[in-house]
C-alpha cells in the first residue's frame, strides 16, 4: 500500500476520521481543508510554535465504539506548510499498523514511546480533557463520570466554596455540552459566584466553544466595574486574562471586538499576560485596522519591554492572514514613538 497522505490512507483503508487542531484552539478541521493542508496547497491555519498540533480520531464500519486516537505534531516551514517528510513517516508507520491489523488495537498512547507513532505528542491536562469531551460528543458517547458532580456543584446547593473536588474532565464535559440539558442556565447562575480558581478554569475551557452573548456577558461582568470600565488591579488581572480567553470564540464578533477595544484603552493594556492572551486567542480580531493599531501600540509599551514585544510579534507573523495587517500597522505614519522604537529594534535584530 503506497500512499502519500493520511487522507488517502484513511480512504483506502475504509476508515472514517475526524481531525482536530490542538494548538491554539481545540477545533475541528474539515476533511477537505485537511487534505489540502497535507498536499501543501495551503498553509496550516493554526500554527503554534512552528508546528501543527493535530488530534486524529478514526473508526471503521460505523463502529464508533472501536476507535483510535493519535496525537500528531507536524513541523511547518517558514510559509506555514507542513513538512512532507514528517507526513510520509507517519503515513508509512500507519500503513504497517493497518497491514498488521493493529490500528484499532493501539488506541490513545498515553505518551510517545520508542516504536510508537512518529512525531507523536501528549496534550496537556486541560487540552486532553476538552479533546475527550468533544470526541465523546462526536462518537455519541455519554459524558464522563465526572460530569454529574460538576452539575451538582453549579447549582450552588453544596456551597460555591466546595470546588476542590471538581475535575478538569467534568468541567470540560459541561462546557462542551453547554447546549444540553440545562447546563447553560447552571453556568449563568454560578459564574458570578464561584471563586477565582474554578472561574478561570471554566473560562479556559470555554475558549474552545462558540458561546452566545449571555455566557459572554456573564464572563465580562466579572471584571467590569460599576463605571463600566475594565479594572486593572492585582486581584483582577488573572480574571481579566481568563475572560479574554473565555470570550475569544464567542459568536458575536462585534461585541468581542468592542470588549477588546475597552481592554486596550484601559490601564491593563501594558500587561504582557493580557496582551499575550489577546494575541494567542483573539488573533483574527487583530486583522482589523483599529484593533491592530491599538494592540501594537499597547504592545510597544508592555511591562516586559522589547523581549515581550519581539516574542508576540514573531508569533503573530506566523499566522495566516496576519502578516500584512501587522506590517501595515507598523508602517502607519500615525504610529506612536514607542512603537517606532520597538519596531526598529525588532527589525534590526532580525537582520543580524
Amino acid at each position: 500500500m503506497k500512499l502519500d497522505s493520511l487522507s488517502d490512507l484513511m480512504q483506502q483503508a475504509d476508515i472514517q476520521f475526524t481531525v482536530f487542531d490542538l494548538g491554539r484552539r481545540i477545533n475541528r478541521i474539515s476533511p477537505q481543508l485537511f487534505s489540502r493542508i497535507e498536499q501543501a496547497d495551503v498553509a496550516y491555519p493554526y500554527p503554534f510554535k512552528q508546528h501543527a498540533w493535530i488530534g486524529l480520531v478514526g473508526w471503521q464500519n460505523s463502529n464508533k465504539k472501536e476507535h483510535f486516537i493519535w496525537f500528531i505534531q507536524l513541523p511547518l516551514d517558514e510559509l506555514g506548510l507542513i513538512d512532507p517528510v514528517a507526513r510520509d513517516e507517519i503515513v508509512q508507520y500507519l500503513v504497517k499498523q493497518i497491514e498488521n491489523k493493529l490500528l484499532l488495537k493501539t488506541a490513545e498512547p498515553k505518551s510517545p514511546q520508542k516504536g510508537s507513532l512518529p512525531h507523536g505528542f501528549t496534550p496537556g491536562e486541560e487540552s486532553m480533557a476538552v479533546f475527550h469531551s468533544k470526541v465523546s460528543l462526536l462518537l455519541g458517547h455519554p459524558a464522563s463520570k465526572h460530569y454529574q458532580p460538576v452539575r451538582d456543584y453549579l447549582t450552588g446547593k453544596q456551597g460555591y466554596d466546595q470546588w476542590a473536588f471538581l475535575t478538569v474532565q467534568g468541567l470540560a464535559d459541561i462546557t462542551s455540552r453547554i447546549d444540553e440539558e440545562n447546563n447553560q442556565a447552571l453556568l449563568l447562575k454560578a459564574l458570578p459566584n464561584i471563586p477565582e480558581t474554578p472561574f478561570s478554569l471554566i473560562c479556559r475551557l470555554l475558549e474552545h466553544q462558540a458561546i452566545n452573548d449571555e455566557i459572554a456577558s456573564s464572563l465580562i461582568q466579572r471584571i467590569t466595574s460599576e463605571s463600566n470600565s475594565i479594572e486593572s488591579n492585582h486581584n483582577k488581572s488573572t480574571e481579566l486574562v481568563a475572560v479574554i480567553r473565555g470570550v475569544s470564540f464567542m459568536q458575536n464578533i462585534e461585541k468581542r471586538q468592542s470588549f477588546l477595544q475597552q481592554v486596550l484603552a484601559g490601564t491593563a493594556a501594558n500587561d504582557i499576560e493580557v496582551l499575550a492572551a489577546i494575541a494567542g486567542r483573539c488573533w483574527d480580531d487583530l486583522k482589523t485596522q483599529t484593533l491592530g493599531k491599538m494592540f501594537l501600540t499597547a504592545l510597544a509599551a508592555n511591562n516586559q519591554g522589547q523581549h515581550g514585544f519581539d516574542n508576540i510579534v514573531v508569533d503573530l507573523l506566523t499566522l495566516p492572514g496576519l502578516r500584512e495587517p501587522i506590517m501595515s500597522a507598523m508602517r502607519s505614519p500615525e504610529r506612536s514613538a514607542e512603537l517606532t522604537t520597538a519596531m526598529g529594534t525588532f527589525f534590526s535584530r532580525l537582520t543580524k
